[in-house]
């Protein structure tokens, strides 16, 4: 890109900035591509980038020949078909008969970042330079030197001089006003890092009323380039400051240009001394001035309505610095051009910025929908997940309830009961009677060194023993014990004592005796199923 001239950097920077472009290598390279299939038409370019993005358009494939005779009647053809033809597209806009007589609009462009690069090496000269001064006084006060007299000559001699140009000025009546032309680059001797032009002007309060910018030209050029507003700039030198102050406290000014009242309180107002910052030398470099004060406001509006809309110049004045009467009367009509200049251009920029707000709006719509539609597609991904979930539950529930029916058909089958209480005598067990739910009551022999999961086991088979036409299947002690639950507790009634579900012996537990009646209470979600 830095091998382009100037205008058409431009041009490719107003693309991207329209196109909200990425700013890497690869789509640069494309836009200049773009643009340079067009001639550097920005409007064309804009248009063809809408229609199918940065892909440049594909040659039509070369028909063949038409034979002699009817070449021979191509100067009779008729004028409908040079327009018809399939193959022929062609942009009327530069053809419009009047379209010459329109005046186009001065480009505004951004500055170029020079002036940093001069302003990077200056800093670095500077830093040099004082190590150096620093070094030679830590030498001069080890060995003092005398002052040489030629130094005085050169005292004089510039005084002195100065003296004599005022007195031919003052004989020959050259009085007047001159115009010091700038240098083409600036003076760092006379720079001044400390130098704000807010305290120079000394007037916060009138400063605090407007959108003001006294640094960073090319960021307010982009923003108002961006948001459609209007950008007046104002340069003066050391000798006119006040210039400043008189338009800040003018009526008309704060009327225009307040940023909560005005009639143009969108403007940024771009303040600078180009005595005293390297910036606003090359601002008013790059916009071509004359003399200062020099006062220029630009906007992103174009004059022809067929021509797409760039950062234009709108109006600019090279103002003639005279006494306090001039100095007034210039304010006036700077204020009444630059008023007349925004109402002509004013309705473009609010039509512009309503675009820009559907736009956004569009953005913003599409993107809650897109928001809601990847919510909705995470909310049926989620239920998905929780209905396989609950059907691998139930799924896991039924595989319990059929292998714990399968294990208590097992017990009555291989009588695991009855040889218990076969075995069982009366110092070597305990008798315990079990009262159901159905008011049924049950004795049964248990054996001490049996666990108190085995009377659960017994009051579960008693329960259930209608229920078990399942078929036997592999299933142990262990497996049953740790993996089915049992949806009832047995507790003594009096003392009351709950039977814990484990491998407690009987006999270690030692609540448990002969002779005691156990109740059976189910469980509450038990009871609620």
């Amino acid at each position: 890109m830095d091998s382009l001239p100037v205008p058409q950097q431009d041009t490719v920077n107003e693309f991207v900035a329209i196109t909200d472009l990425p700013a890497d290598e690869e789509h640069l390279a494309k836009a200049i591509a773009l643009l340079t299939h067009h001639d550097f038409n920005l409007n064309n370019a804009v248009l063809a980038f809408f229609e199918r993005g940065l892909d440049l358009p594909t040659p039509a494939p070369e028909q063949d020949p038409a034979p002699e005779f009817i070449q021979s009647l191509q100067p009779f053809a008729l004028g409908v078909d040079r327009f018809e033809g399939a193959a022929v597209h062609r942009n009327l806009q530069n053809e419009f008969v009047m379209n010459h007589l329109f005046p186009k609009l001065m480009k505004a462009s951004r500055i170029p970042n020079r002036w940093t690069a001069d302003m990077a090496a200056y800093r670095a000269q500077r830093e040099l330079s004082e190590k150096k001064e620093l070094s030679e006084k830590q030498n001069a006060a080890a060995s003092p030197k005398k002052t040489p007299v030629w130094w005085l000559v050169l005292l004089i001699i510039p005084k002195t001089l100065t003296l004599i140009l005022a007195a031919l000025r003052y004989i020959f009546r050259f009085d007047g006003p001159t115009y010091n032309s700038l240098p083409a680059k600036f003076d760092y001797t006379k720079y001044d890092e400390s130098y704000a032009l807010v305290e120079d002007i000394n007037d916060n309060d009138s400063l605090a009323q407007f959108d003001i910018a006294t640094l960073n030209f090319n960021e307010s050029h982009e923003h108002c380039q961006k948001e459609y507003s209007f950008l007046l700039t104002v340069l003066v030198d050391n000798n006119s400051v006040e210039m400043m102050r008189m338009l800040l406290k003018n009526p008309t000014f704060q009327e225009l240009f307040n940023k909560t009242s005005g009639e143009f309180k969108d403007c940024r107002i771009y303040l600078a001394n180009v005595d005293q910052s390297p910036e606003a030398l090359e601002v008013a470099q790059m916009y071509r001035y004359r003399k200062l004060p020099y006062i220029f406001a630009a906007a992103n509006v174009s004059r022809d309505p067929g021509v797409m809309s760039s950062m234009s110049l709108i109006y600019k004045a090279n103002c003639y610095f005279g006494d306090d009467e001039e100095r007034a009367l210039l304010v006036t009509k700077v204020l009444k051009a630059v008023k007349r200049s925004f109402s002509e251009y004013s309705p473009q920029l609010v039509s512009k910025r309503y675009d820009k707000q559907e736009m956004e709006f569009s953005r913003l719509l599409k993107e809650k929908q897109d928001e809601a539609y990847l919510e909705s597609l995470e909310s049926d991904k989620i239920k998905k997940q929780e209905k396989e979930l609950k059907k691998e539950a139930e799924a896991c529930k039924a595989e319990l309830a059929s292998r714990k029916l399968a294990y208590l058909k097992h017990l009555i089958q291989c009588e695991h009961f009855a040889e218990k209480a076969a075995e069982a005598t009366a110092s070597n067990s305990v008798r315990v009677a079990i009262k159901l739910p159905d008011g049924k009551r049950i004795i049964q022999k248990f054996l001490k060194d049996s666990s108190i999961c085995e009377v659960y086991l017994f009051a579960e088979l008693q329960m259930l023993e209608g229920e078990l036409e399942a078929e036997a299947r592999e299933i142990d002690y262990e497996d049953y014990m740790n993996n089915i639950s049992f949806s009832f507790q047995l507790f003594r009634p009096v003392p009351k004592c709950i039977l814990p579900i484990s491998s407690t012996s009987i006999e270690e537990f030692g609540e448990l005796k002969s002779g005691d009646t156990v109740l059976l209470e189910f469980n509450d979600e038990s009871d609620t199923e």
